[in-house]
């Protein structure tokens, strides 16, 4: 939108500067409408998986582990994107950052 208001300023353009100011104040109006859901799950989970113990000897092993999930759900996408700036994890000792699906 910024940029689309800066090309219809600099070619002079009124009603696409109209517009945009339109469209730019009812986006604003709705971020601060904002809407936040967010549920939280805990479970414990069993994960299965073999060993091997010597070169032809394996054995069968398992670990159980608490396992957290958060299923977020936000009107605004500046929330989302930001939340979605602040959330890492590790995998094979590599920090990454979680992208977030947000809309335009």
């Amino acid at each position: 939108m910024g940029l689309l208001r800066r090309e219809a300023d600099f070619y002079q353009v009124q009603a696409l500067i109209e517009a945009v100011q339109e469209k730019e104040e009812e986006l604003s109006k709705a971020e601060q409408n904002a809407t936040l859901n967010i549920t939280l799950k805990q479970r414990v989970q069993t994960i299965r998986f073999t060993v091997r113990e010597a070169p032809q000897i394996y054995s069968l092993s398992s670990s159980s582990m608490e396992v957290f999930s958060a299923n977020i759900l936000s009107t605004s996408c500046f929330f989302l994107k930001l939340l979605g700036s602040k959330l890492f994890y590790y995998c094979i000792g590599n920090l990454s950052s979680i992208r977030t699906l947000a809309g335009p």
